[in-house]
Order: structure tokens, then sequence, then C-alpha cells
């Protein structure tokens, strides 16, 4: 009898197995890469390559205040910070900040041949001022006349006690007379009457703010 041949086999068996190779199974497909700690996802970046944010462009300095009365425009330079007035009498009022104690810049403007004279009103802000040794006011109060533009101003420096006195333009009149204190005044003489300028705190907080008072009035101007 005839041995069958080894192809024959083979090919038998090919047969019985279906012909076609198996395929792999899923457990074998090879599982998708993880990213790791040290790899971060594009998706979800990682704290050390944080995402862009827009930053914000450096504050600019603030532009002095722009006021106005009587004919009159001028510019409060910092520190003053304009406030709402406490009283229908005052064009504008300004709060003065400081270490020794808050300042307050009032305006003033009655009208035209309102609010009487210079010299009657430096008279009265001088009156609300006494010395410690007794000695008058007046002696020590530094009055002065100038030119800005072609407006004439008269300014006052007087330091002392303040007691607030009792006038129409008078600063509301404190519990207790304040020692240590200093008036910066200014009257100028405008196209429309009289525009009043007091400043009053302690003296070291007018003392850091005096070239800023210098610089309002300095910036006084007929209005446009």
């Amino acid at each position: 009898m005839m041995r069958p041949s080894p192809i024959l086999i083979l090919c038998l068996a090919a047969c019985s197995s279906g012909g076609a190779p198996a395929a792999s199974s899923a457990s074998e497909a090879p599982a998708p890469a993880k990213p790791s700690a040290a790899q971060p996802s594009a998706a979800q970046p990682s704290a050390a390559q944080p995402t862009s944010q827009p930053t914000s462009a450096p504050a600019a300095a603030a532009a002095p205040m722009k006021s106005s009365a009587g004919g009159l425009r001028w510019e409060a330079p910092a520190p003053f910070a304009q406030r709402a007035p406490k009283s229908r009498m005052r064009a504008a009022e300004y709060g003065l900040p400081g270490d020794a104690g808050e300042g307050e810049l009032t305006v003033y403007y009655f009208g035209p041949g309102q609010g009487g004279s210079v010299q009657a009103n430096m008279d009265r802000w001088i009156g609300q001022f006494t010395q410690p040794d007794g000695s008058d006011s007046k002696a020590a109060a530094k009055i002065a006349e100038r030119k800005v533009g072609d407006l004439k101003v008269t300014t006052l420096d007087l330091t002392g006690t303040f007691d607030g006195g009792m006038a129409p333009m008078m600063q509301k009149a404190p519990a207790a007379p304040m020692t240590d204190h200093r008036v910066l005044g200014a009257i100028a003489e405008g196209p429309q009457g009289p525009v009043f300028f007091k400043l009053v705190g302690p003296a070291a907080t007018l003392g850091s703010a005096e070239q800023a008072f210098e610089g309002l009035v300095g910036s006084l101007a007929p209005a446009q």
C-alpha cells in the first residue's frame, strides 16, 4: 500500500484548520502610550508650562484733577484727592492724607463782588489761629502778593493753634483747639470775582504738600 506523501499531509492539515491564519486577539494589541508625568499632553499643559496670560500694562501716573469756578480753572496735583463738598458754599473740596492727620483744602466762590475783600478774608483766616506764646498771629502770618499770568493772587502761610473761628467762610470749628496746625491760603482775583483757596491741617501734613499747593496756585488761569 502506498503511503501519502508529506505534501499531501500538509495540505490536509491546512484544510482542516479553516485555511485562514488566526487573527491576533484584542488583548495582544499594544495599548496606546500614556503620557508620563514628565511629558504632559498637549491638551493639559503642566504647571511648568502655564498657558500665556495677557499682562496688564503698568498703570499710568494719575493726571492732575482739573476744576473751575468764578471764571478760573486750576489743577490739583497729587496728593490732593477730590471729593464731594460737605457744603453748598464750597465750589470744590479736596482731602490731603498724612501720617500726622488729614488736611482739607476747600475752595469758595460766592459770585461777582461777593465774599468780602482780600484783606478782610486774610484777617478772618488769621483770626482762626492763636500762637502758643500768646503773641499776635498777624505778626507770624506770611502774606504775599504775586502774579500768575495776568491774575493777581494773594497768599497766606501761618502756623499755630487752630480753633476754627466763626465766620461766613469758616472751616467747621473743631471740638477743641488743634495745636501745631497750619493754613496755606490763596485768594485769586478772577474775571468773575474772587476765588478763595484754604488748606488747613497738621503742620507736618501740610509741609509734605507745600509744593503741591504751590503747583495748584501756579496752574490758575482763566477758564476756556
